[in-house]
């Protein structure tokens, strides 16, 4: 394969994806800023932080607990526990376990990351629960998508799909044909099409987000406002338009069983 990525332990974290003849496909913070996060305690913010096992604001023993908001695993170091490559792939698998002593999370699990490049990059996300009891995950592959200007980028694939704002957490219209995104965006979106797209007018390119044992979506940008309370660089928030996989509200896993979730990522010129 003629692409390359960077996977961190820290958070079990892709941070770069990248296509010979094209510009980065996620966007990412630079090093120095990636390095404070991590000494900091603090998630590295760009490419695909892994939000498990819970998404956005901490509810029940997490929130009891003030856990971090989506989850405890982009915050802790994942295990290695597989690499290959060949001419025509790369595949890498993280582990993180939970042993039941967090506080926020009190239960035994193991989530499993396949991070696979082919033609495109697929992330799955299995989670096991090991407990004697159901426990209830909620989980997103946040993707940072890297484009020339993301108030000029259309997204298509909403159409028809019922739309929350979790800033507000109230019901919005659903949407209607291509999608623009304009200022701080911040919806989760049910019943989306399996194969989201993005079409990016300034990098001439198109870019399509799969939903994998999911059909929700969250589409998230902060606005320059809210970006210049986070560890975003000046006008980086029009260099970046997230489209994530995600499960929400959260499923109940039966005692010694799995749920997967997943993502890929695909790149084509226009």
């Amino acid at each position: 394969t003629d692409a390359t990525i960077t996977v961190s332990r820290y958070g079990g974290q892709v941070l770069h994806y990248g296509v010979a003849k094209q510009s980065a496909v996620l966007w990412c913070n630079p090093p120095e800023l990636l390095a404070q996060a991590r000494q900091a305690g603090r998630a590295q913010r760009g490419g695909v932080p892994v939000c498990w096992p819970w998404f956005g604001a901490p509810v029940g023993a997490a929130k009891a607990a003030k856990g971090p908001s989506h989850g405890l695993a982009r915050l802790r170091p994942w295990q290695v526990v597989h690499q290959q490559q060949t001419a025509a792939s790369a595949s890498v698998v993280l582990q993180h376990a939970t042993h039941g002593d967090a506080p926020a999370f009190p239960y035994s699990t193991t989530a499993t990351l396949e991070v696979l490049l082919t033609d495109r990059l697929t992330l799955t996300l299995t989670t096991h629960n090991r407990s004697s009891t159901p426990v209830a995950v909620s989980a997103g592959l946040h993707t940072y998508l890297r484009v020339g200007d993301g108030r000029r980028v259309t997204l298509h694939g909403l159409a028809g799909s019922p739309r929350t704002d979790l800033v507000t957490n109230q019901p919005l219209p659903a949407l209607s044909g291509e999608t623009v995104v304009e200022g701080e965006t911040d919806w989760l979106c049910h019943q989306v099409s399996p194969t989201l797209r993005l079409t990016d007018p300034v990098l001439g390119r198109e870019l399509s987000v799969g939903l994998i044992g999911t059909r929700s979506a969250v589409i998230w940008n902060p606005g320059a406002l809210k970006a210049a309370t986070l560890d975003i660089p000046a006008d980086d928030w029009t260099r970046l338009v997230c489209l994530e996989a995600a499960v929400l509200p959260a499923v109940e896993i039966p005692a010694g069983e799995t749920h997967v979730m997943g993502t890929w990522i695909h790149t084509k010129k226009l």
